[in-house]
């Protein structure tokens, strides 16, 4: 007896499709996180004097190497690697040459060094453990035999996994499988009657089922196979091949799990209803057809914010490349990234910062912070701390002894005072006398260029707040803190060659062109809009399968009620008027949903919270999104409304020819 299994078929297809996504999208999760060095964590805080840190680090390589676990470290230096991030670890023996392992991204890599000969004495490290809780007890423990002070640190990979739009990808590619196992049970549900008038069982059906889906489906899961190989092998050379293939393997067998479960599940429907009413396809489907509905309101929900999803990156995206003009002629200034291990010692922190301040007074730094006075604190126009130079390039003539402020209006003696206050707080924590303050009222700059990567990368009409040369007015933390903070830049690469000697070249781990931060954050914005791309297809199949499913499910189940309908000549709308209250149910969630998330999004942006600092949350639930939201909602309705009065005309005509007959 042959059976179709043409769902099954789409379903296994789907999941060979669906898990190259989920497995590409999982794997560079995990190798941006570089799980390869561990899934435990310790940091040296603070050690005592006599602690021998000149010998920590062979010490502890051959104490790892004796407990039978790995311990490796994050370093980079403008002095000692020139900017390149390596990873230093026990796993290599003293004298072995450096090797280099690719990540899953194409074109990025590791660059590993033995652990005994990294070249700092620093010991405030944070250390990656390859091994298990134990071992980082045991690496605390002998730690602090040598004086040190040590806290384990909280491991957030899967935090990091779970909060990613990657779950609810899996779970719509899961719901969408069981509903495809399911279906093809309830569509087939009067050759599944034959079968049981045959004597049957269900492991004999199945057993049919799925030698007939294999012979369908081998060949093209394996072409399928080979294609996502070559593809891989394109993209990245295989590198990190295994962590994709664990992601696809777990990500199909979950799916086939779903396919199974929604067959079992289908056939023990089928089977719980009489032969004859099983060949005559009268399914009880009353409870099928709420389930259905009960799941397709989660799914819409999934698809409503994925949706949303996919136009606010589509619109920062567009937000980004509109402002990728004004970057062009800013290619040539240098941002820093600070080493982990900055010393709390005053006198190492003025040593650091000496040559940043110089290097201020030759006019080679630029600094501007457009988050210097935020939220909660609001005045007449957007603040930007900036030094000398950057003053001067933006349209102002500053002192260099004193702070001179430019304001586009003329400032309320409160906004004044906050200004002064915090100039103040900051020379207060420098140990150094306030300087004076220079008012420059009615001074608009019109567009400024603010080298902010995330959020305003042009400020109309700024507030400028320009301290003297030699910027003193902030301590030596809180100087290096701005080039961590990216709003401290070198003007140009040189004067990142200059700055790569004493105790400031060891500070600063990397130095790179700014404008290279921009465009990495827009092709994280291309990356995220193509993730969320693809969840939104999947959530918008599933639920389009949901509305069909749930239409002959309620076809089914109502049957009676719409042939006695069709026998008293009622209208179709009125026979299908139940289906028209749940698409108008659905509709109106949907805009109850858009109603909810408009005022929550304005509430948020009103308040100016730190989470709202980011282009991408500017431009959520813009006009675009709503109309979008809104669009898909109708489209849904009107396919539901028109597959309703198709299947009820459908149904009339064979009705009439039944009683013809």
């Amino acid at each position: 007896m042959k059976t179709s299994v043409r769902l099954l078929t789409v379903g296994i297809l789907l999941s060979t499709v669906i898990s190259a996504f989920i497995a590409f999208v999982g794997a560079s999760l995990l190798s941006t996180l570089d799980y390869r060095l561990g899934n435990e964590f310790v940091q040296i805080e603070d050690f005592k004097p006599d602690s021998h840190t000149e010998t920590l680090f062979p010490e502890l390589s051959e104490f790892a190497g004796d407990s039978g676990f790995d311990v490796s470290i994050y370093y980079s230096s403008l002095a000692d690697s020139d900017g390149e991030l390596r990873i230093y670890s026990s796993a290599l023996p003293s004298g072995v040459a450096n090797f280099e392992s690719q990540k899953f991204q194409r074109g990025e890599k590791l660059v590993w060094y033995p652990l005994s000969e990294i070249p700092t004495k620093e010991p405030r490290q944070v250390f990656n453990i390859k091994g298990s809780e134990n071992d980082a007890r045991d690496l605390t423990t002998w730690l602090e035999e040598r004086g040190y002070s040590v806290i384990g640190l909280q491991n957030l990979t899967w935090s990091f996994v779970m909060t990613s739009s990657l779950p609810l990808l899996v779970a719509a590619a899961f719901l969408l499988a069981l509903v495809l196992g399911g279906g093809h049970c309830l569509v087939r549900a009067r050759e599944i009657g034959i079968h049981r008038l045959l004597g049957l069982k269900l492991s004999q059906t199945l057993r049919l089922d799925v030698t007939r889906l294999a012979k369908q489906t081998w060949l093209p899961f394996f072409l399928a196979i080979i294609f996502i190989a070559a593809a891989l092998y394109l993209y990245n050379d295989w590198a990190e091949a295994t962590l994709f293939w664990a992601f696809f393997g777990v990500s199909v067998l979950l799916q086939w799990v779903g396919l199974a479960l929604g067959y079992v599940l289908g056939q023990l429907l089928v089977r719980n209803i009489s032969i004859p009413q099983a060949i005559k396809g009268k399914v009880r489907a009353r409870p099928i057809t709420y389930a259905l509905y009960a799941v397709r309101l989660l799914a819409l929900l999934t698809s409503l914010t994925a949706l949303s999803q996919v136009v606010d990156t589509g619109a920062e995206v567009s937000a980004r490349e509109e402002l990728q003009p004004y970057w062009s002629g800013h290619a040539n200034e240098q941002e820093f990234a600070l080493s982990s291990n900055i010393t709390p010692d005053e006198k190492e922190q003025a040593a650091a910062a000496a040559p940043l301040r110089q290097a201020d007074r030759e006019g080679k730094l630029l600094l501007a912070d457009p988050f210097w006075l935020t939220w909660p604190t609001q005045l007449e126009a957007p603040v930007i701390l900036s030094n000398h130079r950057f003053a001067v390039q933006a349209g102002v003539s500053p002192s260099e002894e004193d702070v001179t402020v430019c304001a586009p209006v003329a400032l309320s003696e409160e906004s004044k005072q906050t200004i002064i206050d915090s100039v103040a707080f900051e020379a207060e924590l420098a140990k150094k006398k306030v300087p004076d303050f220079n008012w420059k009222e009615d001074c608009s700059l019109g567009q400024v260029f603010s080298y902010d990567v995330e959020l305003r990368p042009v400020i109309n009409d700024p507030i400028v707040v320009s301290l003297p040369v030699g910027l003193e007015a902030i301590g030596d933390r809180n100087l290096l803190a701005k080039a961590s903070q990216k709003v401290l830049l070198a003007i140009e690469p040189t004067v990142v060659g200059e700055l790569k000697d004493g105790t400031v070249g060891k500070v600063l781990a990397t130095a790179q062109p700014h404008a290279d931060s921009w465009r990495s954050s827009l092709e994280e914005a291309k990356d995220q809009f193509s993730l969320w791309s693809l969840n939104t297809v999947v959530a918008i199949l599933l639920v389009s399968l949901l509305i069909v499913a749930g239409l002959f499910s309620f076809q089914v189940a109502f049957r009676r009620e719409l042939y006695v309908s069709f026998i008293c000549g009622r209208s179709p709308w009125k026979m299908c008027r139940k289906i028209l209250l749940a698409e108008l149910f659905f509709f109106v969630t949907t805009i109850g949903w858009v109603l909810y998330r408009l005022r929550e999004h304005k509430e948020q942006l009103e308040s100016h919270y730190p989470s709202t600092w980011s282009m991408g949350f500017e431009n959520r639930w813009s006009t675009a999104t709503v109309l979008a939201v809104v669009a898909f909602s109708i489209v849904w309705m009107c396919i539901s409304i028109g597959l309703t009065l198709w299947i009820s005309a459908r149904n009339q005509m064979r009705w009439t020819d039944s009683e013809g007959n």
